[in-house]
């Protein structure tokens, strides 16, 4: 009887101190060998038991340069970047702003504005980046878009990287560098991009002009600078009147290769983007519509216009071109890029209750080299 006892006592004894033991291995795993990891003289002398948990107790200082790809970017572009003077002396000497760099024997995008009221006697001069002045004569001009093409006798020049203003997001930062007379410190500002193209609420546009304008803020920089964005491609150049956007810098030089001046399709309408949630909240039609808010002109079509020609009337809504549907975001401009002075384009139009198709043939205008030196 008594062996019976000492026999099962003993298997309690036993059971107990393994279910303690487990509890106790458990205890010890889960908290205090994480606390004894993080006593410095354990971890100093690598007392600590091996195959325990690694247990990260250090504090690092981690420094982020928020400016660093604006540094890079305009240590990119600044070579591209030229200043533009007159003046045969310092006192006469007029600096005008800044261009752009298009090819590598030296044809640059200027500011069409900043070739006006020069005498024939005053030479534009183009100021580049390691402090070289070269002699510029002027190639083509379109002053509606307020661009000018200049030329100097130069080969293997830097050659900008011309992207899309379209593409612009949003709260997207841009660069906007100012060419000084001091080669070493051009002028850099910073901002954030504030609109869209055709955001205006009530704004109609004329079909012949480029309108994928953006707006930016702060809007710091001074005019006839370059705008880029953080990629290092320019997409405008601000002007007195506005920007002129990498869309209409493209397709300008495209034409000026093509014909040896700028030469722009010709509608002959003023239209007012209406958006998916205007034609939705006003009952209507997304699309182009041919109207004018400039109540002052009192006219939406130009008489004798290819559109007036076509058979567009005031009212009508575009929805289509070439079965490519017009929308906020694939413009009638957008779409009208695509094609040349000569060319026909189908039009979709909605007139009131009625769909019709129009064959428009597209005008040209073609600029002289316009007012200037």
């Amino acid at each position: 009887m008594n062996e019976k006892i000492s026999t099962k006592l003993i298997t309690i004894i036993i059971l107990s101190s393994l279910i303690v033991g487990g509890v106790g291995s458990w205890v010890f795993n889960r908290f205090l060998i994480p606390k004894i990891n993080t006593i410095p003289f354990f971890m100093k002398y690598n007392l600590s038991p091996s195959g325990s948990p690694l247990v990260i107790n250090t504090k690092q200082e981690i420094r982020v340069n928020e400016g660093s790809d604006t540094v890079a970017v305009v240590s990119k572009v600044r070579p591209w970047v030229v200043g533009l003077a007159y003046g045969n002396d310092f006192n006469n000497a007029d600096f005008r702003g800044s261009g752009i760099i298009l090819t590598s024997d030296g044809l640059i995008a200027v500011p069409a504005q900043s070739l006006y009221a020069q005498s024939s006697k005053q030479q534009l001069k183009i100021v580049f980046d390691d402090g070289k002045v070269l002699p510029a004569t002027l190639k083509a001009m379109d002053t509606d878009s307020n661009l000018a093409f200049v030329k100097v006798d130069a080969n293997n020049l830097p050659t900008a990287s011309v992207g899309l203003s379209a593409d612009l997001q949003l709260g997207q930062r841009i660069i906007v560098v100012a060419k000084t007379l001091n080669e070493f410190n051009p002028n850099v500002f910073v901002s954030f991009v504030s609109s869209q193209t055709h955001n205006h609420p009530a704004q109609s546009y004329f079909a012949d002009d480029f309108n994928q304008v953006f707006k930016f803020s702060p809007d710091e920089a001074p005019n006839n600078s370059i705008i880029f964005s953080l990629e290092g491609n320019i997409v405008g150049i601000k002007t007195r009147t506005g920007i002129v956007t990498a869309e209409a810098l493209k397709n300008a030089l495209n034409s000026y290769f093509k014909n040896g001046a700028i030469v722009k399709n010709v509608f002959g309408f003023f239209y007012l983007p209406i958006s998916l949630s205007d034609a939705t909240a006003f009952n209507g039609t997304q699309g182009a519509w041919v109207h004018n808010t400039d109540y002052s002109r009192n006219f939406s079509l130009i008489e004798g216009s290819p559109a007036a020609k076509a058979g567009l009337q005031a009212g009508d809504i575009i929805t289509a071109v070439n079965d490519e549907k017009v929308t906020l975001q694939n413009s009638f401009e957008d779409l009208s890029l695509k094609y040349s002075p000569g060319e026909i384009i189908r039009l979709e139009v909605k007139r009131g209750k009625i769909t019709k198709t129009i064959n428009l043939t597209i005008g040209a205008k073609k600029y002289g080299t316009g007012p200037g030196f």
